[in-house]
């Protein structure tokens, strides 16, 4: 019997990852525009399907987090020790989030996102409530 390795998460992952990238990229250039493309693929399938796992994680982060923070705070078992780590862990949080905040402005200052977009020719229509 041959003992064969098996695919690990990690490589699924990238697997897929590429694997969408490629199916991305071959529709847009080499699927004509029309119905089937946009609306039956694109507007269909793969929106159904992207909506449908984004919820899914939306749905899976809550109550993954909330118990991870039970059961880390069960198996702590002294308050002071917990009261010390809780301390600890949201001054670690305030920092790596100021620190987050810090690069995004700054990537966003460097980069200057917008500049150039031409708003007059963004068309609005009146909506009445009947």
């Amino acid at each position: 019997m041959e003992n064969k390795k098996k695919i690990g998460l990690t490589t699924s992952i990238f697997i897929g990852l590429i694997a969408g990238a490629i199916v991305g990229i071959l529709l847009h250039y080499y699927v004509p525009e029309g119905n089937f493309r946009d609306h039956v693929l694109i507007g269909g399938i793969f929106y159904v399907v992207g909506n449908g796992f984004l919820r899914l994680m939306q749905m899976l982060v809550v109550p993954l987090v909330f118990c991870s923070l039970v059961c880390g705070s069960m198996a702590m078992g002294d308050t002071k020790k917990l009261g010390k780590i809780g301390v600890k862990t949201l001054f670690f949080y305030l920092v790596t989030t100021a620190f987050a905040i810090s690069v995004a402005l700054l990537i966003g200052n460097l980069m200057n996102p917008g500049v150039g977009l031409d708003m007059s020719s963004i068309e609005t229509k009146e909506i009445s409530i009947v």
